[in-house]
């Protein structure tokens, strides 16, 4: 039988025992069904309350069949607001849905495990609705009574749980029966859908997906501007263009362009004052709402426009009179604000405005290095001129503007859309250490959420240009989105993500897949490597000697699959896994040069896969002995191989051998020639000496 004969027995004997192994559908939950009792359907779709990352579904409760509750059923790679999602399993509250249930689900329609939140349906009508209906102003007596108080008290406890809501706005506060009903804020990243005039302005110069996950003073300026609508009963910048408004809110401030033109009671412009600010740090909290709500006077003089100097700064045509205005500029501007900064006027103009010399000895510093010529020197040097006039700010570098704990998110939606640009412009973002400037400009100690980016982007920056497998953009997406099910598809319909789950969503795929696909890709390898946390390319060093076996893909990938089988649970029989592992690894066996050793370890490893044990398939196969005994009996043979070789082939060489038959000829022919000679001289001697 030939080499190729005998790998095509064993192979097919292995897919034969991924068959004799019935896998388990120990990952695949039931269908359609949440906690047992929530039956999704899958028939009724509600596009009213789904978003970009969730679709909504109505659901029947086998438990309360008259409960009007509906089903989230997110895409399996959604960045989920996790903390949130946990924070709110606990929470209810009379005037705001209820979060019910929350686990994955194989959706019949999809024939794929996603995850599901179930929650209470809302009610009646949203404010938005009520108020294009022409509804009158709402009193202020109503509008703290029936709004303000519920709304205030779920924000307040909301920071209590380290979360914030960032969905305040018309379209998600309801009102039924009296009551108001605040929305889900679970269906999407923090603030995604939010509309500008609901967001304070570091948010509206964010990305839609770059904005922080924890911003409660973002929900606390929303509420107010909630309340701006309320209180004059329409909706008073319907049509006003994004540009157009931050331009204004950054020349004149929010209060003065959201609430200023109004007239408010005493009261109630204390409330839009400490709420509209456009300073994150002085902005009101849920404590300072609830201390207002209480009869607190706090007496706040109306806010001025934002001018730091009675000298305008000049950029580009424009002139501007405070540095958050500025550093929009520079941002839209882009590589064209290169000369301004090249200048150094701006400088000078923070020195005579701003009063602060280390602020100025750092923007001096930063146009002092500027190469003009060279984009991505402009590129930084803006980028970091941005942070330091506008430190509440998002990190704007060339097209991007993120705030440190929603890179992430950003980084996700490049990679899953193949959008190179921007993966290239937040890695050169990550180069340039520009998150950890940022974080440095910070007053303050930043939050926590801030912190734990600013100790993971140096690592993602580091792993990204690891090339090894288990490695690369993959793992950078796992570190960045920990939540985030393995890709891979073969195991993407399992939504895994475990390490567990992992293995077993793979045994179960061998059958399907063995015969076709290898049993490890990018995607698990980088989950895997994430998971447990390794930091260093791994190598086959049981096989150092062997150059080949070293770096060998297959063989580093089994090792990465035992590492995780140890992690969960060593003894775990993965007979569908290991027979696929097998199948892949029988061509190593080709190294062995003997028949009978080929036979006899393809054989072994057959064996091996039928334990269900990984371990078992790698004592075979990461042991150097039996490869170099085999590699060091063939290179004695090769090397007599080569001498008998040359042997047959002198033998074989006619010229060669005429060659040396004249040669051996000539040397018998002298030699008989001396013969000859001798005796005729010897009987000549004889015959005249008479001896």
């Amino acid at each position: 039988m030939s080499a190729n004969n005998e790998y095509t027995a064993s192979r097919e004997e292995l897919l034969a025992l991924i068959k004799r192994y019935p896998s388990s559908e120990a990952v695949a939950p039931a269908k359609d069904i949440v906690a047992g009792r929530y039956r999704i359907l899958t028939n009724q779709p509600l596009q009213g309350l789904s978003s970009k990352f969730a679709m909504a579904y109505g659901v029947h409760d086998e438990q309360v069949p008259g409960a009007s509750l509906y089903a989230l059923v997110y895409q399996n790679n959604a960045p989920l607001r996790q903390k949130n999602i946990e924070a709110l399993k606990d929470f209810a509250h009379p005037n705001m849905v209820s979060l019910l249930a929350f686990a994955a689900v194989e959706i019949s329609t999809l024939s794929e495990v996603r995850m599901v939140a179930v929650l209470e349906r809302p009610s009646g009508q949203t404010l938005s609705s009520l108020l294009a209906e022409g509804k009158r102003p709402v009193s202020q007596t109503t509008l703290v009574n029936f709004l303000l108080r519920p709304l205030a008290e779920i924000l307040k406890i909301l920071a209590q749980k380290g979360i914030s809501h960032n969905r305040i706005n018309l379209d998600n506060v309801y009102m039924a029966d009296n009551r108001i009903l605040l929305g889900e804020c679970i269906s999407e990243p923090s603030g995604f859908s939010q509309h500008f005039l609901f967001e304070p302005i570091e948010r509206i110069l964010t990305l839609p997906l770059g904005k922080s996950d924890n911003a409660i003073n973002a929900d606390c300026y929303a509420l107010a501007v909630l309340t701006l609508h309320l209180t004059l009963g329409f909706k008073p910048f319907t049509g006003i263009e994004k540009e157009s408004f931050i331009e204004d809110v950054l020349v004149k401030g929010s209060y003065t362009v959201l609430a200023a033109p109004w007239d408010f009671s005493d009261e109630l412009q204390d409330f839009l004052r400490g709420l509209l600010n456009d300073g994150r740090r002085e902005r009101w909290d849920p404590e300072s709402i609830v201390n207002w709500l209480s009869g607190r006077k706090f007496n706040l003089i109306q806010p001025s426009a934002p001018h730091e100097s009675s000298r305008g700064f000049d950029c580009m045509g424009t002139v501007y009179y405070n540095r958050k205005a500025i550093a929009n500029a520079l941002f839209k501007t882009g590589q064209d604000a290169g000369g301004v900064l090249a200048e150094n006027k701006l400088s000078r103009w923070v020195e005579n405005s701003a009063h602060k010399p280390e602020l100025t000895e750092m923007i001096a510093r930063i146009a002092s290095h500027v190469n003009v010529d060279n984009i991505r020197s402009v590129n930084e040097a803006l980028a970091r001129t941005i942070t330091l006039l506008d430190p509440a700010g998002p990190i704007r570098f060339k097209h991007l503007s993120v705030m440190i704990d929603g890179m992430a998110n950003v980084f996700a939606e490049a990679f899953f859309t193949e959008n190179q640009e921007d993966i290239q412009t937040l890695v050169q973002m990550l180069d340039s250490d520009l998150p950890g400037f940022w974080l440095e400009q910070q007053p303050g100690t930043p939050p926590a959420d801030y912190s734990v980016m600013g100790f993971k982007l140096p690592r993602v920056r580091g792993f990204m240009r690891m090339k090894g497998l288990g490695f690369g953009i993959e793992r950078s997406l796992y570190d960045l989105l920990p939540g985030l099910p393995c890709q891979s598809k073969l195991v993407k319909r399992y939504h895994v993500t475990t390490l567990r789950d992992l293995l077993l969503a793979l045994n179960i795929a061998a059958a399907q897949h063995a015969a076709e696909a290898d049993f490890m890709d990018r995607h698990i390898a980088g989950f895997i490597t994430s998971r447990l946390d390794i930091g260093k390319e791994m190598r086959v060093n049981e096989l150092d000697a062997l150059p080949f076996f070293a770096s060998h893909a297959g063989l580093v990938a089994l090792k990465l699959l035992i590492k995780a089988q140890n992690k969960v649970e060593s003894a775990m029989e993965l007979h569908g896994l290991c027979s696929w592992v097998a199948i892949k690894l029988m061509p190593v066996t080709d190294m062995l040069h003997k028949r009978g050793a080929r036979q006899d370890f393809r054989k072994r490893l057959t064996d091996a896969a039928a334990t269900g044990r990984l371990k078992n398939i790698a004592n075979l196969l990461l042991k150097p002995d039996v490869f170099i005994a085999d590699h060091n009996s063939f290179y004695e043979a090769v090397v007599a191989y080569t001498m008998r070789a040359r042997q047959i082939g002198e033998l074989n060489n006619q010229s060669l051998i005429m060659r040396h038959a004249r040669v051996v000829g000539r040397g018998i022919a002298q030699t008989v020639s001396y013969g000859i000679c001798l005796i005729s001289v010897y009987y000549t001697l004889k015959a005249y000496l008479r001896f």
